[in-house]
């Protein structure tokens, strides 16, 4: 949370801190806040949650290897200059990629598991990261970027495909 006290003290026309290697320097704030989950009941759950990683997911490695292959090489991750620091930026091609993972933003496609214990938090933890994401595609669009989800079950199913679909979206520009 320091960060984000850290970050409100910036502006576009300011020197920026999280600058990266991508280039992109914000034009507004990037993060968006939500008020806070209920707190988890049990001390596993808040272990095993702080356990998961954000970022270079097993699907996130996944997706790159396929692009990797397709020649695509072009990319920075986890930009924390653009709203909801998305998986893969494509800079050049104002192409943002999330991989999302199935259980925690709640896939249209596969339907997984809704916790049978503490529902009350899950429901407002799951309401929470949908509220995000979709906050989240449309500042994105609202500046020119086109933001793409890929599901964990689809990169699974077919990866081509999912890959596919990143490579459409950076026709003509990369590559």
């Amino acid at each position: 949370m320091a960060r984000l006290k850290y970050l409100d003290q910036f502006s576009a026309k300011s020197l920026w801190p999280f600058q990266n290697t991508c280039g992109i320097i914000p034009t507004e704030m990037t993060h968006i806040r939500l008020p806070p989950a209920p707190p988890a009941k049990s001390s596993s759950v808040q272990a095993s949650m702080r356990g998961n990683r954000s970022s270079k997911t097993r699907p996130e490695n996944w997706l790159e290897q396929e692009l990797f292959n397709a020649g695509i090489r072009d990319f920075c991750h986890n930009s924390q200059a653009l709203p909801g620091s998305p998986d893969l930026v494509f800079a050049e091609a104002k192409v943002a990629v999330f991989v999302h993972g199935c259980f925690w933003h709640r896939c249209p496609y596969c339907h997984p598991h809704f916790p049978d214990s503490n529902q009350e938090y899950w429901s407002a933890k799951f309401a929470r990261n949908k509220a995000r994401d979709k906050r989240v595609r449309s500042l994105l669009r609202s500046q020119g970027w086109k933001p793409i989800s890929i599901w964990e079950c689809q990169l699974k199913k077919n990866p081509r495909r999912a890959t596919a679909r990143v490579l459409k979206a950076l026709e003509g520009v990369i590559g």
